[in-house]
């Protein structure tokens, strides 16, 4: 080894055996000069990541087709997504000119991008608008070179522009190691046939299985070496079980989890840690869960319990509100209207309060009539074929038009990769003439005798609706031009000269100048997150001592700010514009919420019913169809009453309403179950059985009938 460097060959016969002081393979030129550690197999370590991706396992590529929201407007008029086209194209914008001067080399002019609908345009156009020409840039190369430029990633402005340029980008695997994020070498060693990338694409179940067998698949000296390790990787899938996660696969990324899974993973470990005399705080761990998971949850914070230790939970589920020991209602109604405690005490005494909440769990009160009968549609039906996305199994799907259809299933058994990741998107490429994207084989029912059977399918999800720290209420809504003019309309603004302009945050005019409208002061806190603190010269009002002055009916426009809707109904009777979108958000149980409240501040529940109500205002009229992801996460029994009252009002106005869900009352209330499962995963994604409530019921087949 000393002369041969550590490899030799040794000869007997016609026989070669090689030898080799590191670990290698010399039949296929791998040699490792470094003791193989726990640390190479790590993607977050030089030692074992991916060269090409770095452990990432994906890129993020520019497909500016995703850009493209709908294909029946034109490219400089409306079928470029809003946010892209309002920063991007229109006054001028960093796009604008590049696009008009390739137009113009070739000779196309810069009108039809105006007149003639995208789906329309020649392929080769689209081509150069967005890959170039090969001498001059498209928009995806110099929107690829804005994204990576340092220049341009500056303070505020980064986080905005970071967020906007993805839009136009798509992820997708890397293709040196595939998404495994580990490089060649480290992908060699295998256990039983598979690498531990491999292992790691597994589910939570099925690796628990694979686990329980690899022992038979050992030599006795392999088994011994590994009875410790396994005894440990095996008590942890055990707990990520008990918790309702044995549908995640351990490569899952974790900026996909939903919250209340995040909390279910982190209550998984401390289960592990065995830990006593703790005091637990759990803000709705039941968000996303069927009631077949809750039920696994319960389980394991009664264990957690039973350990000495104490457990805070904030829920509105029936299940979890009946396993407490001690209950502590708040109320008695919702934002200012609450913030008291209604009851404090024992469980066993919850059902005879005199509470909201109590009421509904003891059945004196209930969130709809589950007797009703059901609708049967318009005659209309919109069949989706070999839907495959993620966990899916190539079903056929079909709703029917002009009914409330609810898809069930326990958690991860491929429910929204159903409802929003195919049925939407397929209705809506359809609609807006874009690219199909993929996921399915096709899409049927969408037109009869030549003319569509929906105009428009929405989708309501509790994705963050963005904007700064200047997006409130009275923004999203656009009512806030229309308070404003009734301000400038005053007498004392008449005599001042005031303009509706004046009564804006956003403007030099009226704002306070101390904190440029915004209400409060951002400190900067040296590793930590900055500080918000009320601003000392207007104390969080926005508006400087002139414009306060200005009064209608005795409230300064800040006054009139720190309404809730429901009051806000009353003071703007006489604004119809005003009047009728206040009442739509009062409708959809939001009448406690205050007019100046910002939109980060909204919880997930909240901002679908945000949008639904502001989707109500837009008179969208007949022929559209509302997708909604679990629009009952956050809500209380009482809420979830006004949101099955929307609904069906959205249904009986001839409009269809798709939905997932796990809620029993949303279930009961629907006019169509199609129930997903028969686990989550690679258990999952087949149709367990379809029909009313009271059929699946009736079949008792699955999980969700013994719910309904």
């Amino acid at each position: 080894f000393t002369y041969t460097e550590g490899v030799a060959r040794v000869t007997v016969g016609t026989r070669n055996e090689y030898y080799t002081k590191f670990p290698a393979c010399l039949e296929h030129g791998i040699l490792y000069e470094d003791e193989i550690t726990p640390r190479h197999f790590s993607f977050n370590s030089h030692w074992g990541h991916c060269p090409e991706c770095k452990g990432i396992g994906s890129s993020m590529n520019f497909d500016p087709e995703r850009a493209i929201i709908d294909g029946n407007k034109p490219f400089f008029a409306g079928a470029l997504n809003e946010r892209l086209h309002r920063y991007f194209i229109e006054a001028g914008g960093w796009l604008h000119q590049p696009i008009v001067r390739l137009m113009r080399t070739h000779g196309f002019p810069k009108k039809k991008l105006y007149d003639i609908p995208y789906a329309e345009l020649d392929e080769g156009i689209k081509k150069i608008i967005f890959f170039g020409d090969g001498v001059n840039d498209g928009m995806s190369q110099t929107i690829r070179r804005w994204y990576d430029s340092n220049d341009l990633m500056k303070e505020d402005f980064s986080e905005y522009i970071d967020d906007l340029l993805r839009l136009f980008m798509t992820e997708t695997p890397c293709p040196a190691c595939n998404g495994d994020r580990l490089n060649p070498k480290i992908r060699s060693y295998r256990i039983g046939g598979t690498n531990i990338s491999g292992m790691a694409k597994q589910t939570v179940a099925s690796l628990a299985q694979r686990m329980q067998k690899l022992p038979e698949e050992l030599a006795d000296r392999e088994r011994t070496i590994v009875r410790e390790v396994l005894k440990e990787i095996r008590t942890r899938l055990t707990f990520l079980d008990k918790v309702g996660l044995s549908y995640l696969t351990l490569d899952r990324k974790y900026s996909t989890l939903s919250g209340g899974e995040s909390q279910r993973i982190r209550l998984a470990s401390q289960l592990g840690s065995r830990l006593t005399g703790v005091l637990y705080v759990l803000d709705e761990p039941t968000v996303g869960l069927h009631p077949r998971d809750t039920a696994k949850l319960l389980s394991t914070l009664k264990e957690l319990r039973d350990l000495k230790n104490t457990l805070i939970v904030v829920e509105h589920d029936r299940e979890t509100i009946d396993a407490a020991d001690h209950i502590i209602d708040m109320g008695p109604g919702a934002g200012h209207f609450g913030g008291e405690v209604v009851y404090n005490g024992p469980r066993a005494a919850f059902d005879k309060a005199d509470t909201l909440t109590a009421k509904y769990v003891r059945g004196e009160m209930n969130a709809g009539d589950a007797k009703r009968s059901y609708r049967t549609g318009n005659g209309n039906v919109i069949t989706v074929r070999k839907a495959s996305k993620n966990n899916l199994k190539g079903i056929d799907v079909s709703i029917k038009l002009g009914t409330v259809t609810t898809v069930t299933g326990v958690s991860g058994s491929g429910k929204s990769s159903l409802v929003v990741d195919t049925i939407h998107a397929a209705a809506a490429d359809v609609l807006q003439r874009r690219k199909a994207r993929g996921g399915y084989g096709a899409i049927e029912g969408m037109e009869k005798n030549g003319k569509s059977v929906i105009d428009q399918v929405i989708l309501v999800d509790q994705l963050s609706i963005g904007g700064s720290i200047r997006s409130t209420l009275v923004t999203y809504l656009k009512i806030f031009d229309r308070i404003r003019t009734v301000f400038s309309k005053t007498e004392l603004a008449r005599v001042k000269g005031y303009t509706s302009s004046r009564f804006t945050y956003n403007g030099h005019e009226g704002r306070c100048k101390a904190c440029d409208g915004k209400g409060i002061r951002e400190i900067a806190m040296h590793f930590l997150s900055d500080l918000e603190v009320v601003c000392e010269e207007c104390k969080g009002k926005r508006y400087n001592a002139e414009t306060l002055a200005v009064k209608f009916k005795g409230l300064s426009i800040a006054d009139v700010f720190e309404l809730t809707v429901d009051e806000g109904i009353g003071f703007f009777e006489h604004h119809k514009g005003v009047r009728e979108s206040l009442m739509l958000m009062s409708e959809v149980g939001l009448g406690y919420v205050k007019l100046g409240q910002r939109l980060d501040t909204f919880s997930g529940g909240e901002l679908q019913r945000l949008k639904l109500s502001r989707e109500l205002a837009r008179g969208t009229g007949e022929h559209t169809l509302y997708v909604l992801d679990e629009p009952t996460t956050g809500l209380h029994f009482d809420d979830v009453r006004k949101l099955i009252a929307v609904l069906h009002r959205l249904v009986d106005n001839g409009n269809t309403v798709l939905m997932v869900e796990h809620n029993p009352d949303i279930m009961r209330n629907s006019d169509w179950l199609i129930d997903l499962g028969p686990e989550g995963g690679d258990g999952g994604g087949r149709i367990i059985i379809e029909g009313t409530p009271a059929e699946l019921k009736a079949a008792k087949k699955g999980y969700t009938w013994e719910y309904l």
